[in-house]
């Protein structure tokens, strides 16, 4: 979770989470001051083309009035959970559920916080992560 201000420059481009990142490959979770959202995945093998992006979603981006608009303040949430072996991502924004049951076909991994492009300030604050375990921890078999 993150409160995301957006402060100057580029109203257009987006801010948020990288929600996994691997040796150069990454998924970002990013929203706008237009109120519009969108998850995608960065395939460095395609190069530094806009071919080497691919949306995750059903499509590019979608709008939500729960995103606040311009320069007020907007709290993204992104649960992930291990169920059957997949990694399944709820997002919310300002406590409302934006996207559901979004498979994240990835590994291990690391997450951060993400500007797109350039010409963009935005502040972030009470950034909070809690990783979750890959594997379902071993009994220890004992009486307590």
């Amino acid at each position: 979770e993150v409160d995301v201000t957006y402060v100057s420059g580029a109203s257009d481009r987006g801010f948020g989470f990288v929600l996994w990142e691997n040796d150069g490959y990454y998924i970002d979770l990013e929203i706008t001051t237009w109120q519009t959202y969108g998850v995608w995945f960065y395939d460095k093998d395609e190069g530094k083309s806009w071919n080497a992006w691919y949306y995750i979603m059903d499509k590019p981006t979608k709008r939500s009035g729960n995103i606040r608009a311009g320069k007020l303040t907007n709290r993204i949430a992104v649960e992930v959970e291990n169920r059957g072996g997949e990694r399944l991502a709820t997002i919310s924004v300002n406590g409302k559920v934006l996207q559901s049951n979004l498979e994240l076909k990835v590994g291990p991994g690391r997450v951060g916080l993400v500007v797109g492009l350039h010409s963009l300030g935005v502040s972030f604050d009470n950034f909070y992560f809690e990783g979750i375990p890959l594997k379902a921890p071993r009994s220890s078999g004992g009486s307590g």
